[in-house]
């Protein structure tokens, strides 16, 4: 018998018909009771994908956490800000020439800082630029309550007159009152008399 009768008689089989037929090795034979590899036809051509941009839209529909800050981190983020901000305010009014005013002046300067946060509340004076306690005449002082009716601030070019009661915190180092009862404006021809200007 001739090699060649006995290699030509055995049927040839084709590469893809075996990779079809293949029985399936451990695991994936209990996930394909059937014991055979189901691949795509070997027939079928290549599916070559297209070199390109991806769509910017791709990476917010599925990660949508890589286009948004957690809500947290945001949250965390302004009130680190918030603390900062508090801290420049605190460290600017305890400056060292803050701190070395003669401590009348110092208080006085306290009240005239408080006035203007709680009259500038008032709408129609919201724009108000200056308010000085000790414009008209000298308040009174008793202990940590500070009190006068000659109060002056700015508003739009025109002074107006106000009475007012202060109340400092114990280190008299802020103000932790202001109320005040505004009076009439200033006429102009009296502004040099009080030390105002324009």
């Amino acid at each position: 018998m001739g090699s060649t009768a006995l290699f030509s008689s055995r049927p040839r089989m084709d590469r893809c018909a075996a990779l079809h037929n293949a029985p399936l090795p451990g695991r994936l034979a209990e996930l394909n009771p059937t014991g055979a590899a189901k691949p795509a036809s070997c027939d079928a051509p290549l599916h070559r994908v297209p070199l390109g941009r991806v769509p910017h839209h791709r990476i917010s529909e599925t990660c949508p956490a890589m286009t948004r800050p957690p809500f947290l981190f945001t949250l965390a983020l302004v009130a680190s800000l918030l603390s900062t901000t508090a801290v420049e305010a605190a460290t600017s009014r305890l400056s060292p020439g803050f701190m070395k005013m003669e401590p009348r002046t110092r208080s006085l300067q306290i009240c005239n800082n408080k006035g203007s946060r709680e009259i500038a509340k008032e709408k129609e004076f919201s724009r108000l630029d200056r308010v000085v306690v000790d414009a008209m005449s000298n308040p009174a002082i008793e202990s940590n309550v500070i009190s006068g009716d000659g109060g002056a601030f700015r508003s739009k070019g025109q002074w107006h007159q106000f009475q007012f009661k202060c109340i400092l915190a114990q280190d008299r180092l802020s103000a932790t009152s202001f109320t005040y009862q505004i009076g009439d404006i200033i006429p102009e021809d009296q502004w040099e008399r009080y030390g105002l200007w324009r």
